[in-house]
């Protein structure tokens, strides 16, 4: 679904396999939201992207480019390409709990959009009574056998074929999860990033679309994953402790900043403000979430940016439990070949 001349385009190379994501992810929009709420000042220095707060190997490479922007703005881009795997990859999961007396520690959790769950053995319990009214089946009893062993997508071909868009009723009562080495052993992903050089407001907002940007630690920050899909086939697929988890077509990715000790949402800079984490698909910084009530908390517009004379324009992360980092894009991205006017791709019930 990523057209040539989309801001994130994917690459795999293996040996002949297609599967169908876009049905469930959706493809990106130009459609306007409310206009932006706190505009950068004309005399504002907006530096963009910054390449040496990557990680070391964080990017497989890097050019400037020439691209054109949403409103049909001819500028310079930076081409950012990334493995999908990341240096990080060992600290990456757990996802599934084992069993149902697996805890929390041994767990990853699970964001449904109002809610924070640790995906512990408990929570496998409890799945019949969280949804089994707004998604009756049977099945939400079946997530473990008689001896308590969780119900979990072990190979290559059922991470594939529980991350289907028409994933199939076998599949229903399983945690959905996928092994980032397994999928990678026999082929290799490229992603590559389209974002403007100088990043530039646009006159409103626009939706999101399959990525929201990308993180310092070289992996896609994603849209919202699709929990409606995940739970309407009778599945649940955790996130890891720091809010990513894996699928076919992006490797490792982020959907939320749990902000906790050791990911990339943690952490204050020198001025006692949250990290930066990443940067949008407008070149607008992401930076980790603030503390809930704070003064600043309460100034967000409604992508998650504010303006201040220190940071310019930027984005906060949002809570964890809306399973996303920013609601929209405030500032203008590369159009698609459509004309779209945003990113697009992919996305299955593994999100």
């Amino acid at each position: 679904m990523t057209s040539p001349e989309s801001p994130l385009r994917r690459r795999w190379f293996f040996a002949p396999f297609v599967v169908s994501l876009a049905a469930l992810g959706g493809c990106g929009s130009s459609d306007e939201a409310s206009p932006v709420q706190t505009p950068v000042a004309a005399e504002t220095d907006v530096a963009g992207v910054d390449l040496t707060l990557f990680g070391a190997d964080a990017l497989q490479g890097s050019d400037i480019v020439d691209c054109e922007l949403s409103d049909g703005t001819q500028t310079q881009c930076y081409s950012l390409r990334t493995s999908g795997v990341g240096k990080a990859s060992d600290l990456i999961g757990p996802f599934c709990p084992e069993t149902t007396s697996t805890g929390e520690n041994e767990a990853g959790v699970w964001l449904d959009g109002t809610t924070f769950y640790e995906a512990d053995g408990e929570f496998i319990l409890d799945l019949a009574n969280i949804y089994g009214q707004v998604y009756p089946s049977d099945a939400w009893s079946s997530f473990a056998d008689a001896e308590g062993n969780v119900n979990i997508t072990r190979t290559v071909e059922d991470c594939e074929a529980a991350a289907n868009p028409n994933v199939g009723p076998e599949y229903a009562g399983f945690c959905v999860q996928c092994s980032l080495s397994d999928l990678t052993a026999d082929r290799d992903l490229e992603l590559e990033f389209l974002i403007p050089v100088t990043p530039q407001l646009a006159d409103a907002s626009t939706t999101l679309s399959a990525s929201a940007g990308i993180s310092l630690n070289g992996f896609q920050i994603a849209a919202q994953a699709p929990v409606e899909a995940i739970l309407a086939a009778i599945t649940v697929a955790p996130f890891d402790d720091c809010g990513g988890h894996v699928n076919p077509s992006d490797g490792y990715h982020y959907h939320a900043a749990t902000a906790r000790e050791g990911c990339n949402s943690a952490g204050t800079d020198a001025n006692g403000h949250p990290a930066i984490m990443g940067y949008a698909m407008d070149g607008f910084g992401i930076y980790g979430p603030l503390p809930e009530g704070s003064e600043e908390a309460d100034q967000l517009d409604q992508c998650n940016g504010i303006q201040d004379a220190v940071y310019g324009y930027h984005y906060h992360a949002g809570s964890p439990e809306l399973n996303q980092h920013i609601g929209c894009f405030s500032g203008k991205i590369v159009a698609s070949e459509e004309g779209a006017g945003g990113p697009r791709g992919p996305g299955g019930p593994g999100g």
